[in-house]
């Protein structure tokens, strides 16, 4: 009790499974693994992190409305150029604005609290 994690739970196993499957070859390409497990972790954990920043504005504020989109408009233009500039961190940008925008997009309302986070992060 307390934690993100749920007692005796396989999600996050499962998870890890799936993002280490082979591409269908024989070879298990580790460094694509690798950013694919770091794409999709960065893609949940930033935009909870993001969003976290806007809970010091009222819900209904042209404030938030405002920094809301201008935070989902950097986001996605700063990973879109990461994707389409690196060869090396294409593809963990790719991952990021993919899983990350709809975390940004999340109505305003409630507390921030330890219900909250627990629900962003299980599967």
């Amino acid at each position: 009790h307390g934690t993100f994690f749920s007692r005796y739970d396989a999600t996050m196993a499962n998870t890890l499974a799936l993002l280490i499957l082979q591409d269908g070859s024989h070879i298990v390409e580790y460094d694509r693994l690798t950013k694919r497990l770091l794409g999709v972790t960065l893609g949940y954990s930033l935009p909870i992190m993001l969003s976290n920043v806007l809970s010091i504005f009222d819900c209904i504020s042209l404030t938030r409305v405002i920094g809301q989109a201008i935070l989902i408009w950097g986001y996605v233009t700063l990973f879109s150029f990461l994707y389409f500039d690196s060869d090396v961190w294409g593809y963990v940008a790719n991952l990021v604005t993919g899983f990350g925008v709809s975390g940004l997009m999340q109505p305003c309302g409630g507390s921030l609290g330890d219900d909250y986070f627990a629900s962003q992060y299980k599967e």
